[in-house]
């Protein structure tokens, strides 16, 4: 419990000096001792990346002393480190050790940036091949896709033309079947049509014929009754001819013979009359006696 509360307490107690370095900071930006003493205070914090920057500000103002440079630049390295920023670090270990060769930590842990860089430099050739690699799979596998695609759209496609070329077969089926069942209707109603005409064309034809034979019939009538009437005249001439033959046969006697014949016939009309009127007259005598 102790312990704990001993932990907050540091941290308030950090946290505190911090805010008053800020504010020195803003007030004077090139304060060295605030610039160190935030950087290391951020730096046992493991803000390695914020007390990396500051340490950095504070190595570039060039008015530090010896000693300040060197644990401000050592501190800046171990921070490159931690962000394994081992090229940078062996840099700053590298001017530590130009002026202090002897300096144990700043060359052990320039071997260590060394090796690290190594292996970092190793990880990254790998990790560019693998990524080379994995670009070349990728570029085969994006191949291989692409090939696969386009087989799959050509399959598509014939598949699409297949269906395309069946329906229009079928289409064309129907059409077609359409089309002559519209023939036969065609066909059919044209020879309906013909039908009606022919139909028509022979009632005009017998009508035609009935007034043709009508015609002739009423020709053939007249014709007959005027025959009939050139053969009664002509029989009336025939007997007046023969009348007249006969006429001109009679001999003189005969012709006399009729003649006395016509006379007799006369005087006995004539003897009859008389008696007649004198039958009449002894009546009327009698009655008026």
């Amino acid at each position: 419990m102790r312990i704990k509360c001993f932990v907050i307490l540091s941290f308030f107690q950090i946290y505190s000096q911090n805010v008053d370095y800020q504010k020195i900071l803003i007030d004077n930006p090139e304060n060295i001792n605030a610039l160190y003493n935030y950087s290391t205070s951020l730096y046992k914090n493991r803000d390695y990346e914020n007390a990396g920057k500051y340490y950095q500000r504070l190595l570039n103002l060039n008015k530090l002393d010896a000693e300040t440079e060197h644990q401000s630049r050592f501190n800046y390295a171990n921070s490159l480190m931690k962000l394994e920023k081992y090229q940078d670090a062996l840099k700053e270990y590298e001017k530590i050790l130009s002026k202090n060769p002897n300096d144990q930590k700043a060359k052990h842990n320039s071997d260590i940036a060394r090796k690290l860089l190594e292996e970092q430099k190793q990880k990254e050739k790998e990790q560019q091949q693998n990524n080379e690699n994995k670009d070349e799979n990728q570029k085969d596998q994006d191949q291989k896709d692409k090939e696969q695609e386009n087989q799959d759209k050509e399959k598509k496609d014939n598949k699409d033309k297949n269906k395309n070329k069946k329906k229009q077969k079928k289409e064309d089926k129907q059409d077609k079947s359409s089309e002559q069942k519209s023939d036969k209707q065609d066909l059919k109603q044209n020879q309906e049509q013909e039908k009606k005409e022919q139909e028509t064309e022979n009632k005009k034809q017998e009508q035609k014929s009935n007034n043709q034979e009508q015609q002739k019939q009423e020709k053939q009538g007249q014709n007959s009754e005027k025959h009939e009437q050139q053969k009664k005249q002509v029989q009336k001439n025939n007997l007046e001819q023969q009348k007249n033959k006969k006429a001109e046969k009679l001999t003189k006697y005969e012709a006399e013979l009729l003649k006395e014949l016509e006379k007799f016939e006369e005087n006995t009309q004539k003897m009859f009359l008389k008696q007649q009127i004198e039958s009449t007259t002894d009546e009327y005598c009698e009655k008026n006696w």
